[in-house]
C-alpha cells in the first residue's frame, strides 16, 4: 500500500468521532474530479517489434544524420528511456502533432536523477525533433549509439507503445489534491469537518475505490502518482503539468522497474511545452 496512504490521522480527535463513510468519500471525490478535468493520453505497451522511428519504452532510439548521442556532463552517453512520435498520439489540446521528443538518463544508480537541482538535467535530457529523417537506418545509429552504465537501468529491452486519448480528474498524489478534498469535503458535510484527508478512518484509505484515484499507470499529461511526494510542491515548479509518467510494469520477461516498484515521473510548463522548449523539465522518479 502506498507510503501516503500510512499517515496518522494526528489531528482528529479521539472523542467526539467523525461520521465518515465511503460515500461520503465517493461523493466528495465526484464533486473535486469533476471540476478539475484535464486532458490525460493513456499509454498501453505491447511487445510488438519497434523500429527507431516508432514511439517505445527502451530500445534503440532515433538519431538524424548528423546527431550525436546526448551526454552527462562527465561525457558519457546517457540511455535511452523513451520516445513520442507525435504523429502516433491522438488529437490533443496540446497540438503535439508532428515531431519525436525522446526521453534519456543515465544508467547509474540514480538512474541520472539529480536530487538538489531537478531540471539540470546533468545526467537527464529530454530532446524534441521537429522532423524526422526517414532515410536513416538502425546500422547508422548504432555505429554511434554506445551508453555507457552500471547496470541499473530500470527498463530491460523495449516495449512499443499505443496510445488512448481521454481526460482524467485530479490524482490523490498531487499535491493539490489534499487542499481541494478538504474543502470539499467541508462544504459538503459541516457537521464533520477535517482538516486533511489524511483524518479519514483506515476502512477508506485502504479501500480499493480510494486505489482508482491514485493516478498510477504509464500516461502522458492527466494527474501524475507518486509513492512518497510530489517534488512540486516546492513554489518554484508550481506551474509545472505532468508531460510523460513511466510506471514499473513486466510483460513476460521484459520489465520496467523504478527501483522498488517505483515510478517516473516528467514535468513541463505549459508555456514551454507550447513552444516546444524541453530545456527545464522536471525529472523525478521515487518508490517504495
Amino acid at each position: 500500500m502506498f507510503d501516503f496512504f500510512k499517515k496518522k490521522k494526528d489531528s482528529v480527535e479521539e472523542s467526539g468521532k467523525l461520521e465518515m463513510n465511503k460515500e461520503m468519500f465517493l461523493s466528495t471525490m465526484k464533486v473535486i474530479t469533476d471540476y478539475t478535468q484535464r486532458d490525460v493520453i493513456k499509454i498501453e505497451l505491447s511487445n510488438d517489434e519497434c523500429s527507431i522511428f516508432d514511439s517505445k519504452f527502451g530500445g534503440l532510439p532515433y538519431l538524424g544524420v548528423d546527431d550525436e548521442v546526448p551526454l552527462s556532463t562527465d561525457n558519457k552517453q546517457l540511455r535511452l528511456l523513451g520516445q513520442i512520435n507525435f504523429a502516433d498520439l491522438p488529437m490533443n489540446s496540446y497540438q503535439l502533432e508532428a515531431g519525436l521528443l525522446q526521453f534519456w538518463a543515465m544508467d547509474n544508480d540514480l538512474y541520472g536523477l539529480d536530487f538538489e537541482n531537478m531540471i539540470s538535467q546533468a545526467e537527464s535530457r529530454v530532446i524534441y525533433y521537429s522532423s524526422i529523417d526517414k532515410t536513416v537506418s538502425e546500422s547508422q545509429i548504432l555505429n554511434k549509439y554506445h551508453p555507457e552504465g552500471e547496470g541499473y537501468f530500470p527498463i530491460v529491452d523495449n516495449f512499443k507503445l499505443h496510445f488512448i486519448g481521454g481526460e482524467e480528474g485530479i490524482s490523490i498524489g498531487d499535491y493539490h489534491f489534499d487542499g481541494l478534498f478538504t474543502q470539499e469535503w467541508n462544504n459538503l458535510y459541516p457537521n464533520n469537518l477535517i482538516s486533511s484527508y489524511y483524518d479519514l478512518p483506515d476502512e477508506i484509505l485502504y479501500e480499493d475505490e480510494f486505489n482508482e484515484f491514485s493516478g498510477f499507470g504509464h500516461k502522458m499529461f492527466g494527474y501524475p502518482a507518486f509513492t512518497q511526494e510530489d517534488p512540486r510542491s516546492s513554489e518554484k515548479y508550481d506551474d509545472y503539468i505532468l508531460l510523460l509518467q513511466i510506471d514499473s510494469v513486466g510483460i513476460g520477461d521484459k520489465e520496467i522497474m523504478w527501483g522498488d516498484s517505483g515510478i517516473c515521473n516528467f514535468f513541463i510548463t505549459k508555456k514551454d511545452l507550447e513552444n516546444k522548449n524541453f530545456s527545464k523539465v522536471l525529472y523525478n522518479w521515487d518508490c517504495y
